[in-house]
């Protein structure tokens, strides 16, 4: 139950700094984390937070790294096989050594395989810092492969090295063959278990479909599964389970083109949940990272203070050796990308600046043993807390730089424009609707239906919207008028309907709605209590007909033909006023009309019993006012394609919604 109670803890705080993350986007949402992780570490239930490795890596990397490789570009990896090998590799290999070099000279104290240890934790590098850091800029091409090629498979590399280094420290003895061996079989070996688990799984979905399962009850599961099994049974075999989880990842990249001949239905599931997933999981890795960092630096303030300084010294002189190293790298043009001129110096620099260290890293260092040959492991604190500063210094250093030198990406689609184009859309089907024949009720019940698939709701035009209403309900008493002209109402019924039709609508906020999206429920509230008060002045009116000894019953349902009456009358009129550049003014007052309509008569329209076929022949509409604005080129084709597919997904959402209804 207490994992439980942490867990939910760490989801709402994921969840709260996407919220700020989505209303501040200067800083990158990585930092929001990290900050409501070390929050969290004041407070006495996470004061000192115990980080535990192997679950960490069981639950959280590997789902997030076999995501990254199912969602990766085989063809690129293939193609770039020399290079990904160099920089995940070789350079990982250069690294340990340069760093661990630097180290035992600076930290005399600490014993020479150990220094060897910290370069290798410090190695991996953090495809999901990187993106988080880089989302908002434009980054090139070249540069940005490399990295993510390199985050992919350098994980093993740096755990394999920290493993050579702790066995060489406990036993005393350093076997350069040895060593090479042993990196080659966790590595090749954790590769070659994933490559083959992943095509038995893939495989055997396949099967599993042939079968006519349940594709989002057996399918969908069967998937989320597939990095923990590749994991444990690479673990088992004493292999990088890391690397057998990225392998696997690729094997259905590979596959891709096998898997898409499943349902839509089980792609679109499957796509959303891992999507989901690798957003609410690269959440949790960065508050843990503010979590356990504090609880490390509160043990190294208590066990020497004056040491801080110089381990922070020691942490800067890493990261700027790393990031020497990395640059000459692919300056010199190791990797044989054939860079050339100004084009290879900037990537150079754009790719050691993207040298940035995160959740393996941490992982890696907190999982140091307390104990080595029955002795406390010496210096593990202060490793720890170097590899922390590491991480905390290639997090910040990246971000005021890069977003110095690299120019803001521009989104194709800007949500103004999108939500401009959705408004538009919806309006023009609504207001075909509202021209067809069919009945009232069941077009507004479409219309709210089609009300959801607006984005956030633009300014409204409260002054024409204001307007508009005086002149509708002019038009409504103009026709009274005329129905009593013609001796189908007396003179007297008018006058009180009018009467009681200014007093309904007098003062009234139409657009509390529209001015706050949290306006809605405070909407909604007031015009029950409008409501309400409106059906007691009309009570009390005919109580005092009563008195006067009017047949209330009678003038009840006159009153309502007459509500009948002007609410046709508005209606009609709202349909011939209509035109592409008012629709929005125009349905929010048919709205209005329909639900005092309702009101009225005392009828509540029931939403959910929505005519599907008239919702079928709204989406007809809306891809017709697409293509209308597509060949009037009033609309990119980068919206087009995002209507699209929203319409697609309603679709879809409508056919299954259907079929289970008939089930």
């Amino acid at each position: 139950m207490e994992i439980f109670y942490h867990v939910a803890i760490i989801l709402v705080l994921v969840i709260a700094t996407n919220v700020v993350y989505a209303k501040f986007t200067q800083i990158p949402l990585a930092f929001y984390q990290i900050i409501a992780g070390f929050v969290l570490s004041l407070t006495p239930t996470f004061h000192h937070y115990s980080f535990q490795n192997e679950p960490f890596l069981l639950f959280i990397i590997a789902p997030l790294l076999f995501n990254d490789g199912q969602q990766s570009n085989p063809k690129e990896i293939g193609k770039s096989l020399r290079s990904t090998i160099s920089v995940a590799v070789f350079l990982a290999i250069f690294t340990v050594l340069a760093v661990g070099g630097l180290v035992d000279v600076l930290f005399v104290p600490l014993a020479f395989p150990l220094a060897f240890a910290l370069a290798a934790i410090v190695t991996p590098t953090d495809s999901v810092a990187v993106d988080s850091i880089t989302n908002k800029l434009v980054v090139p091409k070249r540069a940005m492969n490399t990295l993510d090629h390199e985050s992919l498979f350098n994980d093993a590399s740096g755990i394999v090295l920290m493993n050579v280094a702790l066995a060489t420290y406990s036993t005393g003895q350093f076997h350069l063959g040895g060593g090479i061996k042993n990196f080659l079989f966790v590595s090749l070996v954790g590769a070659a278990i994933g490559w083959i688990l992943g095509s038995l799984i893939v495989g055997f979905r396949m099967f599993l479909r042939g079968l006519d399962v349940d594709e989002n009850a057996v399918l969908v599961p069967y998937n989320l599964l597939t990095p923990f099994v590749v994991y444990l049974v690479a673990e088992h075999f004493n292999t990088s389970g890391i690397l057998a989880a990225v392998t696997a990842g690729i094997v259905h990249a590979v596959e891709k083109d096998n898997l898409s001949l499943t349902s839509s239905k089980l792609q679109l599931v499957t796509s959303s949940l891992w999507d989901v997933m690798s957003k609410v999981l690269n959440g949790f890795v960065f508050v843990l990272l503010g979590l356990t960092i504090p609880t490390v630096w509160s043990q190294i303030y208590k066990a020497d203070s004056s040491n801080i300084f110089v381990l922070t010294l020691i942490a800067v002189a890493v990261y700027l050796l790393m990031l020497v190293i990395r640059f000459l790298w692919l300056f010199l043009d190791i990797p044989k990308l054939h860079d050339t001129g100004k084009s290879k110096t900037k990537d150079a620099f754009i790719f050691a600046l993207g040298g940035v260290h995160g959740t393996i890293t941490l992982s890696m260092a907190l999982s140091l043993p307390f104990t080595v040959n029955n002795q406390p492991f010496p210096f593990r604190v202060e490793i720890i807390y170097i590899v922390s500063i590491v991480v905390l210094i290639s997090l910040i250093v990246p971000t005021v730089i890069l977003g110095l030198i690299l120019p803001k990406a521009k989104d194709s689609i800007t949500p103004e424009e999108l939500s401009k184009a959705q408004t538009g859309m919806v309006d023009y089907a609504m207001n075909r609707l509202f021209e067809s024949n069919e009945k009232v009720s069941d077009v507004e019940a479409v219309s709210s239906v089609l009300q959801s698939q607006k984005g956030v709701e633009r300014e409204v035009d409260v002054h024409g919207v204001n307007k508009l209403i005086v002149e509708t309900q002019k038009q409504e008493l103009a026709v009274l008028q005329k129905h009593a002209d013609d001796g189908e109402f007396t003179q007297k019924e008018v006058d009180i309907y009018e009467r009681v039709l200014e007093k309904s609508s007098a003062n009234q906020d139409f657009f509390g709605y529209f001015k706050s999206r949290w306006g809605r429920l405070f909407k909604k509230l007031k015009r029950k209590l409008q409501v309400h008060k409106f059906h007691k002045q009309k009570q009390e009116k005919l109580d005092k007909l009563k008195e006067k000894g009017v047949d209330q019953f009678q003038f009840r349902q006159t009153y309502f033909k007459m509500e009948s009456v002007g609410y046709q009358a508005a209606m009609d009129y709202l349909s011939k006023l209509s035109n592409p550049k008012n629709l929005t003014n125009i349905n929010i007052v048919r709205r209005w009309y329909v639900e005092r309509h309702n009101h009225f008569v005392r009828e509540e329209q029931d939403n959910e019993n929505v005519n599907m076929s008239l919702l079928i022949r709204a989406f007809q509409y809306e891809y017709t006012w697409i293509q209308q604005e597509l060949a009037a080129k009033e609309l990119s084709r980068d919206i087009a394609k995002e209507l699209y597919e929203e319409i697609n997904n309603a679709e879809l959402m409508l056919m299954q919604t259907t079929f289970s209804e008939e089930e």
